[in-house]
């Protein structure tokens, strides 16, 4: 079993099960389903159906933080739900947003075609890196300043630039709110 923090994305098998958890809730799904994960949170899972000839695969399309705040204070107030949100769903995978997920792989197909959705690769190798800090001071303890340094920073007041607009705040604020959480 992995314990991480899973940001919010929308996860597809393509083949193979996995088994995630959230609390005491267990979420199990397939290439007949797919899983959204709406906000930032601690989960549990394993891979529980691959082999050597079926290795898992699946698609992660990670969402963009700031993008969902700022749907969310675009979106009309729909008053308070009767039972608590998870933050995270399962459903069964349906024709339309089956097609277009085979839209985005056939990209693979013509190259050519990717430029526009990439990133630029200095873009990635920036991501990872802040990826990794966050990693490190979720699980690791880390401070900010050494996550910074641990990383390649070599200043802490770029670096908290950076993550607050990768994460949507600043990596203090952000630790604040895991921590709760957790």
């Amino acid at each position: 079993m992995i314990h991480a923090i899973h940001r919010p994305a929308l996860c597809l098998i393509v083949q193979g099960r996995k088994e995630v958890g959230l609390g005491d809730e267990q979420y199990v799904y397939d290439p007949l389903s797919y899983f959204v994960v709406a906000v930032t949170v601690p989960v549990s899972g394993q891979v529980i159906e691959a082999s050597c000839d079926a290795p898992y695969l699946c698609i992660r399309l990670d969402f963009d933080p700031v993008q969902i705040a700022r749907l969310i204070a675009d979106a009309p107030l729909s008053g308070v739900p009767d039972e608590p949100q998870r933050g995270l769903f399962l459903d069964r995978i349906d024709q339309p947003l089956l097609e277009t997920v085979l839209r985005l792989v056939r990209l693979l197909d013509t190259p050519r075609d990717i430029g526009m959705l990439a990133p630029l690769a200095l873009q990635y190798q920036k991501q990872l890196r802040l990826q990794e800090a966050r990693r490190l001071m979720i699980n690791e303890g880390l401070d900010v300043s050494s996550a910074c340094y641990r990383v390649g920073y070599e200043s802490p007041s770029q670096f908290s630039r950076e993550y607050s607009r990768q994460f949507g705040c600043p990596p203090s604020t952000d630790l604040s709110r895991v921590r709760q959480i957790v």
